[in-house]
């Protein structure tokens, strides 16, 4: 639509500026630039805060910067001082002028706000972390080692009615094949990233499964297994939500969020188990419910 009346009109005034690189402002600019993308270059997990300030015979960078990399400040802005052509003491302003380095580690408090702004565990809660799931683990490790697929869902299993037996069941991806324990595959299943697996469901499937072991007369302490189930299924899904915010963060694949709604309620339908208390603790105070789904970001489809 047309703009109103009231809205046109027929005189614009407009400023603009425009200098050359050997601007202070710009001068300032380039060496402050040049910093950063020398510690990036090593570090490129870094933090910088930088800035310059030029005047005669004087360069003065100064901020706030956490990196394991070390870079020469001085002889980096006296380098690019000489590129843009400062190179004659007599315009009082040279690339042997003297350079002040005033820069010193972020704050603690600055860092920590941060890290919670990008969603980071801090060193000891990662430590902690890692502690956790190991104690977990370790109270059940397998007796006996079997086959297992790990990707063994829906997406991956054709059904083959002309068949017999578990010869119906056709198994496309094995790739990831490994030896461990005969509740991983199970849980797998009843807990399918792609597909909602009720827990009446789940239940009715374990329940069929320990009576199918039972009468093949196998040796099964119910409630260890339950235990097993529940642990191997958290440390999958677990896995899978860090995977699944990788393909996004890193490779813009936007479908995948749409699974860490569904994958997070299996989680915290696993850590229920009284031996995950500690774990399940954990997240709750490192990675909070309001804070456990990612928002898409610009047009990723």
């Amino acid at each position: 639509m047309p703009a109103s009346d009231s809205f046109r009109r027929t005189t614009h005034l407009f400023t603009s500026e425009s200098v050359t690189m050997g601007h202070p402002d710009k001068v300032a600019d380039q060496i402050s630039d040049g910093v950063l993308d020398a510690i990036l270059k090593e570090d490129p997990k870094a933090r910088v805060a930088c800035e310059t300030l030029v005047t005669t015979g004087q360069c003065i960078v100064a901020g706030e910067i956490t990196t394991e990399a070390y870079v020469d400040v001085s002889q980096i802005a006296r380098d690019i001082i000489k590129e843009i052509g400062y190179t004659h003491p007599d315009i009082g302003f040279d690339y042997t002028c003297g350079v002040l380095s005033a820069i010193h580690r972020q704050s603690p408090d600055i860092a920590r706000g941060v890290d919670h702004a990008e969603g980071k565990a801090s060193e000891e809660e990662s430590g902690e972390h890692r502690r956790l799931w190991r104690a977990a683990l370790s109270e059940i490790a397998p007796d006996k080692r079997v086959f297992v697929h790990r990707d063994y869902h829906a997406q991956n299993l054709l059904w083959l009615p002309e068949r017999q037996g578990v010869a119906r069941v056709g198994l496309i991806d094995f790739q990831d094949a490994v030896a461990g324990s005969t509740a991983y595959d199970l849980i797998s299943l009843i807990e399918d990233a792609r597909r909602d697996v009720s827990p009446e469901l789940a239940e009715a499937a374990t329940a069929h499964y320990l009576a199918l072991m039972r009468a093949q007369g196998a040796r099964l302490d119910e409630k260890r297994f339950r235990q097993e189930m529940a642990v191997m299924a958290a440390q999958r899904n677990a896995k899978i939500v860090g995977i699944f915010a990788r393909l996004y963060k890193r490779d813009g694949r936007i479908r995948y969020l749409a699974y860490l709604p569904r994958v997070w309620a299996y989680l915290e339908r696993d850590l229920n188990h009284p031996a995950l208390a500690g774990l399940r603790a954990w997240y709750d105070r490192v990675i909070p419910k309001d804070k456990r789904a990612l928002q898409p970001q610009g047009d990723m489809a």
